[in-house]
């Protein structure tokens, strides 16, 4: 995979629209209360937070939507490993959900699937910045430095924009 290294200059040129103590909203949901309209979705995979993984698809848990965070059912779950999202509140083992079915906005968080130098795809998720024919890969954890990938449109494949963090409460 092609990979280029910024220096310093070049990277407070990039703008970068979350703010560092922007999270990412949280669906809070009472796994006991099933009162609600809603819908029941899958968790499956794992997605790096970090240096892509490779997965295969496979069911992890259900987790309950409610109908009200997304009428149009177009969402998957995807469990993370790893902490290069951290400062918007995707930690290690953390479930985020994913809507499918919408186009790339550049500045979006999203989960991608990327290709390797073996041409196998692995997962990560990623602020991503489109920006002269490539794809810029941003992770947000300001305790360590990740060096920024930059990837060709042909590298990468887009699975769909992080729209929150599920977080399930026995209440």
């Amino acid at each position: 995979m092609s990979e280029v290294i910024l220096n310093e200059e070049e990277k407070k040129n990039i703008e970068l629209p979350f703010a560092k103590n922007t999270m990412i909203p949280t669906v809070c949901v009472n796994i006991c209360d099933r009162s609600k309209p809603g819908f029941i979705v899958p968790v499956l995979n794992y997605s790096a937070a970090g240096n892509p993984i490779n997965t295969q698809e496979r069911f992890e848990e259900n987790i309950f939507i409610p109908e009200s965070f997304d009428k149009d059912k177009r969402i998957i779950a995807v469990k993370i490993k790893g902490n290069s999202m951290k400062d918007i509140g995707v930690n290690d083992e953390s479930v985020v959900l994913v809507k499918t079915g919408t186009y790339f906005k550049s500045g979006i968080i999203g989960i991608v699937n990327l290709m390797d130098d073996q041409y196998e795809w692995g997962t990560t998720c990623k602020k991503i910045v489109y920006e002269n024919g490539h794809y810029r890969l941003i992770s947000l954890n300001g305790e360590k430095n990740y060096e920024d990938r930059i990837v060709k449109a042909e590298e990468i494949r887009y699975v769909g924009e992080v729209i929150g963090r599920y977080e399930g409460i026995y209440d």
